[in-house]
């Protein structure tokens, strides 16, 4: 309507079509219908200034009303905290997991016995591996003899106590094989002194570090610093530690989920790595004024830990420390490891980008958790994302009792292998290679799952 026309806002994001409207605008309004504004002048020039600050100022309000949307927002920190408001948590990422083939020679001056540490590295080109468990070996010397008993390699694991490796003497016996067992991720290390916090005063700390995390580790101490390492053991092996010395915390999805006088904190991606919140002693428990937090962060490549075979091909130094019968005394020797995983590496998962965190958290906040319309069940994974199960697809069929079904047809998996399956076998017929008649036939198991639908 003519009312609605009157009453409506062009807005203009062109510096020229707005220094145009300015300058209709000054005709009209001082009466300079004659006024030659393409001159050089104090009047054009004041336009001019105008023109550039309003398109600023335009640009700049439109950007920042752009990043109230999840649907439009364009930058990472927008994203993930309208996700989080939809009480959408985006996964971490998951490493890689490969075993590695070690030769060690075997040719000391004396009987040795010495342990490479849990998190010793290795290496494919810049990606790292760190070994799981510590590794115990024992070389002992026959007495008068330069020959040797057969090697003894123990893995000391983090739970279920020692386990003695397989291990293979080449025929001279200069050389021991063995396999151990690693994890695509490295450690970050962070210290923060907390400040003295008034009652009910939340606490947040910012955490920088490169990569994609995978897990974090947290404490508080405040009566002396403690043993990361041996408190990140403890969490693995499903133990508590003991004591007064330090608290431990747990992860939440939310701030606001952590029970009352709980060490519970939350945490939150960022650009530059993420950000810690405790709670305020009402929600959660407020970490100890004056306190030291520590935390251990693993990080990892993601899907670019999924090496080829052979891809590792070196590791950090290790020393032995042997006896100098020259000498006569202990010294430090350098062991040179020979070092490749004869297997893939596989298992590594990326956190997921800034779009499929957008598409998750609509997909998340559309279903409310239910499946209903055809798009529900197209977003199966998000919305379930815990269900062991991948290539599904879903098919609505007519029941006798008067109402409709989904029937989902999908690979089960379990420790990430296919589930064997008797329910149904679908014969999907495709080309074989080099062959454009269409024949082959290709049986393909999957189950059949029915789910009850409005």
């Amino acid at each position: 309507s003519d009312v609605y026309k009157r009453q409506s806002i062009n807005i203009f994001s062109s510096r020229d079509r707005i220094r145009e409207e300015i300058i209709d605008y000054a005709k009209e309004y001082l009466e300079l219908t004659d006024f030659d504004f393409s001159k050089t002048s104090y009047l054009s020039y004041l336009i001019n200034i105008i023109s550039t600050l309003t398109s600023n100022l335009i640009y700049y309000n439109s950007s920042v009303s752009r990043e109230f949307f999840l649907t439009k927002a364009t930058q990472k920190e927008s994203v993930l905290n309208l996700a989080a408001m939809l009480g959408y948590s985006p996964p971490l990422a998951t490493p890689a997991t490969c075993q590695i083939l070690v030769k060690m020679p075997t040719e000391f001056s004396s009987s040795v016995n010495f342990t490479i540490p849990k998190g010793f590295k290795y290496y494919a080109g810049d990606i790292t591996f760190s070994q799981n468990n510590a590794i115990n070996v024992e070389i002992n010397k026959i007495a008068g003899s330069s020959d040797i008993y057969p090697p003894i390699v123990r893995e000391i694991q983090s739970v279920g106590g020692t386990r003695v490796l397989r291990t293979t003497l080449t025929e001279a016996k200069d050389f021991v094989y063995f396999l151990v067992n690693t994890t695509q991720k490295e450690f970050v290390y962070v210290e923060n002194q907390i400040p003295t916090l008034q009652p009910y005063e939340f606490y947040k700390i910012d955490v920088k570090f490169t990569g994609q995390m995978s897990k974090i580790h947290l404490l508080t101490t405040q009566t002396q610093l403690v043993d990361i390492d041996e408190y990140v053991n403890l969490v693995e092996a499903g133990r508590t530690p003991s004591g007064d010395i330090y608290d431990t915390w747990s992860e939440y999805d939310s701030l606001y989920l952590i029970p009352y006088e709980v060490n519970g904190f939350a945490f939150r991606r960022t650009d530059a790595g993420g950000q810690i919140f405790f709670g305020n002693g009402v929600i959660g428990k407020q970490p100890p004024s004056n306190s030291i937090s520590r935390m251990v962060i693993e990080t990892t490549e993601g899907a670019s830990g999924n090496i080829v075979a052979g891809s590792i091909t070196k590791s950090e130094n290790l020393y032995v420390e042997d006896y100098d019968s020259v000498n006569q005394r202990n010294v430090v020797k350098p062991v040179k490891l020979e070092v490749t995983n004869t297997t893939i590496a596989s298992g590594g998962k990326d956190s997921p980008t800034i779009d499929q965190i957008r598409t998750s958290a609509l997909s998340n906040v559309t279903a409310n958790n239910r499946l209903v319309s055809t798009q529900d069940f197209a977003n199966l994974k998000e919305i379930v994302p815990d269900l062991p199960i991948q290539h599904s697809t879903h098919i609505m069929k007519r029941s006798d009792l008067k109402r409709n079904e989904i029937a989902i047809f999908t690979s089960l998996f379990f420790d990430d292998a296919i589930v064997p399956t008797r329910n149904a076998v679908w014969t999907k017929t495709a080309p074989i290679s080099g062959d454009s008649t269409g024949a082959g036939n290709i049986p393909v198991s999957y189950t059949h799952l029915t789910l009850p639908t409005n």
